[in-house]
């Protein structure tokens, strides 16, 4: 079959954020749920029988998609987490900076030893986060010496 490329773009990208979608849903009914010391996951569905029949259907649906990929040659939406990694690099670094004293205290006085105690502790995390963006540099710098990323 015929399509434009427009067409065949809003198609693409239409359908792998449907694939995407039952991808994720298969995982968060098949893995186990995260838990961190202040971020927790439940899964009521996960020891559920229900759980298994949407994963069938997940599945077939996702059977359907490749089909329809296959029929009308659709080109593959392609994301690296690579990319994901660098965004959520930022984003909790950002997040980081707005926990500091100075604008903790639009929402209230801090007593100076909290303020001073939370500076040395978010110091420490964003040491964390510099190492992080530190190998990241590294891999890139690799990958751009290679062609790559």
């Amino acid at each position: 079959m015929r399509l434009t490329e427009n067409h065949r773009r809003v198609l693409s990208l239409a359908l792998a954020e449907l694939e995407e979608y039952l991808l994720r849903l298969e995982r968060a009914l098949t893995e186990e749920p995260l838990v961190g010391h202040l971020y927790q996951e439940a899964n009521a569905l996960q020891s559920h029988e229900r759980a298994e029949s949407i994963v069938k259907v997940a599945d077939a649906l996702r059977g359907q998609v490749g089909e329809l990929a296959r029929l009308l040659a659709l080109e593959p939406v392609r994301h690296d987490r690579f990319d994901l990694i660098w965004a959520g690099l930022s984003a909790h670094w950002a997040n980081l900076e707005e926990l500091r004293p100075a604008h903790l205290s639009s929402y209230g006085p801090l007593k100076p030893e909290v303020a001073g105690f939370l500076e040395v502790r978010l110091s420490l995390l964003e040491r964390g986060l510099e190492r992080i963006e530190n190998i990241l540099t590294e891999v890139e710098d690799v990958q751009a010496n290679r062609g790559g990323v």
